[in-house]
């Protein structure tokens, strides 16, 4: 049951079961029979019974104000509605049947008669608890008729990595023409502190009675290395589309584009799109699917400029405190060169457990392995890439506001790269360790 539901359906309940002049008879008749049933949760038989002394005796306000009960209940709410409309008739004072009214027009989506009636019934000083669940069912009115949200996330960290420039196990590369040694900036690991800042900003807009929104993010990242100065990166990226949501079933298209920059200088540009659909299997288990097209331009080296086609495979479940995520992808991408053309298979499982005071563990592994099109010719061969990624981390709330959609938190982590290749030169390994304070909202 929604929340919407819960809510209208426990206003009702405190209520009361009905006014005075609605109270079971006790005489042998469908009427009679229908009460004891609405009473004991039969609801459908509980409606054709009442239906049938509605029938026989079609004016009478106990008859269909029970009628529109179970009406309710059963939902078919356009006949709930016609039978305590009948009742208003008689009797326009009648404040249980405004509130039942209410209720009534809630679930139909019609926000405004709801209003209308749950505020008469507040003008006649209801018990506080009514009043209260009223006023909360108010508020979750009010918010669904908002159009514009916004959130987003923001940090500022600072990493270490001991092989920031991704150089080779070894100096010495077996090619076609011999052992090579490597000179260079790159030649040996070289460790470095990246002081960072991120932001995340996402707006959606939802359309008025209908499932369906514009949501746009927009993201931002600006890394500064301590030494090596010349790998600064700067990073935005922006996606855009309609989103529709109907009952557990969600999907979306929209349009992406991003702007990468080294050391001030313009490295690479994608543009392209994405398709993703969700599927709620349970309240505690999603699935989620995404299909990706995106144009890369390197401005530095066109003979990696390349169409890139994925799909990705996503299960999320949650088992108490602890939550499990999956994924598999697979991505082609075409370059202008064919010794940068591959095919790449991917597979992601992680786990987070979240204890008591605000704090979280979490690990994940990640495994990756890349076919590359072409033989490189210092090599006379193909490139087969194989990486594996192990991390792990902690995170402590700081403060987390009343409403629990605001927190500021302070997050460690770690995470350790081995690649192995058929050519020496894609062979190392990588630690990095992370540090961030984030301020989600």
């Amino acid at each position: 049951m929604n929340k919407i539901a819960s809510m209208i359906l426990f206003v009702g309940l405190v209520f009361g079961p009905g006014p005075a002049w609605a109270m079971e008879t006790g005489r042998d008749s469908h009427f009679a029979r229908g009460t004891r049933l609405f009473n004991a949760k039969d609801f459908n038989n509980a409606y054709n019974e009442l239906f049938k002394a509605f029938v026989e005796n079609p004016g009478d306000s106990d008859i269909n104000f029970h009628l529109g009960r179970a009406a309710f209940e059963t939902g078919n709410h356009e006949m709930a509605l016609m039978a305590f409309e009948r009742v208003l008739m008689a009797d326009p004072e009648a404040i249980r049947v405004k509130l039942e009214m209410g209720r009534t027009f809630a679930m139909l989506g019609s926000r405004n008669h709801a209003k209308r009636y749950f505020n008469e019934v507040l003008a006649t000083n209801p018990p506080e608890m009514v009043r209260q669940n009223i006023n909360a069912f108010l508020r979750t009115i009010a918010a669904r008729e908002k159009k514009h949200f916004f959130n987003g996330f923001l940090a500022i960290g600072c990493d270490w990595d001991d092989n920031v420039r991704v150089a080779p196990a070894s100096e010495i590369i077996k090619t076609a023409l011999g052992d090579i040694r490597l000179t260079g900036d790159s030649a040996s690991p070289r460790e470095d502190l990246i002081l960072n800042a991120t932001a995340i900003l996402r707006h959606t807009y939802r359309f008025p009675d209908t499932g369906l929104s514009w949501r746009t993010t927009g993201t931002g990242y600006h890394g500064n290395y301590k030494d090596e100065t010349d790998l600064n990166t700067l990073y935005l990226g922006i996606s855009t589309g309609p989103h529709l949501a109907l009952g557990r079933f969600t999907a979306g298209i929209q349009g992406l584009y991003s702007h990468l920059e080294l050391d001030n200088t313009r490295y690479q540009r994608i543009a392209g799109g994405e398709s993703v659909a969700g599927f709620v299997v349970t309240p505690s288990l999603l699935l989620n699917a995404r299909c990706r097209y995106e144009k890369k331009t390197f401005f530095k080296d066109p003979d990696r400029d390349a169409q890139t086609g994925s799909i990705e495979l996503m299960a999320a479940l949650v088992s108490g405190a602890t939550w499990y995520n999956a994924s598999m992808a697979m991505e082609i991408e075409n370059a202008d060169s064919d010794v940068y053309s591959y095919d790449r298979y991917k597979g992601k499982f992680s786990v987070e457990h979240r204890f008591s005071h605000g704090i979280s563990l979490f690990a994940n592994y990640e495994f990756q392995q890349t076919w590359y099109e072409k033989p490189y010719e210092l090599f006379n061969r193909k490139r087969d890439d194989t990486i594996h990624y192990l991390g792990g981390g902690i995170r402590k709330e700081l403060w987390v506001s009343p409403a629990k959609n605001t927190r500021l938190f302070l997050q460690l982590s770690y995470r350790y790269t081995n690649a192995n290749s058929s050519l020496d030169l894609y062979e190392y390994e990588k630690n990095v360790a992370y540090s961030l304070l984030g301020y989600e909202f």
